[in-house]
């Protein structure tokens, strides 16, 4: 759900926080009754967090919240809504923290998923999003990372089994996550500080941004059972298809031609592994969200959009109705049917434009 966050602590006591017998600040300070003086920086490290004080009296926050609520060792699990809660009480009382006064600069969104395929499968198929490739990251330790950086984020994805495997991890663990380090979309879903994230109101919100997020993401799709292709498509296409420079090299218009073909054969010789993986994050959200989505807007997406009728409709918004980026996002039943429910806010008009998308097995 969240992991890490950076974020400036405002409106706190220095030398409470210098003293307090859980914190080992390392580096050049005093204190001197109840005044600190500080040369450079000074760091204390506590269970996957780290608290940095500043020569200016800037106060960080920064870390995991997922490995502080697991004593710093590891965040491969399940971090729930009440998880988090927990983390963001225990951070309050120990600390002395005012979680409205605590700034988030930097956080990060995501999903431990366990996919039916080898991780690396998954990893070797991605790549791009939005015109930029996905380039593999080295790291100093065991690990399979991707990422493509944005101005405002970066989508991260990488193997946790592979991080975490001598500690026990033997099971495929696929991490998918959004990297925020500008704050303008964030700050749209009605999260600014540590506060915020009690509040179950940004729940859907983020989770339509990860989906959104995903449905941008080229994935080359490993499963392809080549022996049902024809001739060009096995000798030809699929060397083209699974190459990043041959689609950053097309033109828009060319680029969008080629994907469809690809979608279509996709559809018919694979096991659709974009859309499996879109229904699992959608599905592990909801789970860790554990009652934070509002119950009229919490059915579960049994099948994913494959293919899209759409009904256009207009009303005025609903007084309930919490809108993000000028659009809200349902899942409904009608007829027996599930469709994907978006009603978008026009502010000059003042009205809604509402959508179906079936949802097509």
């Amino acid at each position: 759900m969240v992991d890490f966050v950076k974020v400036h602590l405002r409106n706190i006591n220095l030398s409470d926080l210098i003293n307090h017998s859980e914190l080992d600040f390392i580096g050049q300070y005093s204190v001197s009754e109840g005044d600190v003086k500080i040369d450079r920086r000074i760091i204390a490290k506590y269970n996957g967090l780290k608290f940095i004080i500043y020569p200016n009296e800037y106060v960080e926050l920064q870390g995991s919240l997922h490995k502080y609520y697991n004593l710093g060792l590891h965040n491969w699990n399940d971090f729930h809504f009440s998880d988090l809660q927990s983390v963001l009480n225990q951070l309050e009382e120990n600390f002395s923290l005012e979680l409205d006064c605590c700034v988030i600069q930097n956080i990060e969104l995501g999903v431990n998923l366990s996919p039916a395929v080898a991780t690396k499968m998954i990893l070797d198929g991605l790549l791009y999003h939005r015109s930029k490739p996905f380039e593999r990251t080295s790291t100093h330790r065991p690990g399979y990372i991707k990422q493509v950086q944005h101005e405002r984020y970066r989508i991260k994805a990488y193997d946790k089994r592979l991080q975490y495997c001598q500690m026990g991890l033997n099971d495929p663990r696929f991490r998918y996550e959004l990297s925020y380090k500008k704050m303008v979309d964030i700050n749209e879903l009605g999260i600014h500080t540590l506060n915020d994230l009690k509040g179950d109101r940004w729940h859907l919100p983020a989770l339509k941004l990860l989906i959104k997020t995903w449905d941008k993401v080229m994935l080359y799709d490993y499963t392809i059972r080549k022996d049902q292709l024809n001739d060009h498509q096995r000798e030809t296409r699929i060397h083209q298809w699974q190459n990043a420079s041959y689609w950053l090299n097309l033109t828009k218009q060319l680029r969008h031609k080629q994907k469809k073909k690809y979608n279509e054969c996709m559809k018919n010789n694979s096991d659709q592994l974009h859309t499996e993986i879109k229904y699992q994050i959608d599905k592990k959200w909801r789970e860790l969200s554990q009652g934070g989505i509002p119950i009229n807007q919490k059915e579960s997406i049994e099948r994913l959009p494959i293919n899209t009728s759409i009904i256009e409709l207009n009303g005025k918004p609903q007084p309930n109705e919490h809108y993000v980026m000028n659009e809200l996002i349902q899942v409904v039943r009608i007829d027996g049917v599930d469709r994907w429910f978006t009603k978008v806010y026009n502010s000059d008009s003042g009205r809604v434009n509402s959508r179906y998308s079936e949802l097509v097995a």
